[in-house]
């Protein structure tokens, strides 16, 4: 068993797709575009 990483959601830019999309602040990601949100590094989930 491996750990893998948790994305919690603190801010929301507006218009952004996460706005779009409803996503709420302290939500936890869980896929991004179909595919496990833990295959992103942080820094690339930020560019999105």
């Amino acid at each position: 068993m491996s750990l893998k990483p948790v994305y919690k959601i603190v801010e929301i830019r507006p218009f952004s797709n996460a706005f779009k999309v409803s996503q709420q602040i302290g939500g936890v990601l869980i896929n991004i575009n179909g595919k496990p949100a833990y295959n992103y590094k942080l820094s690339n989930i930020i560019l999105r």
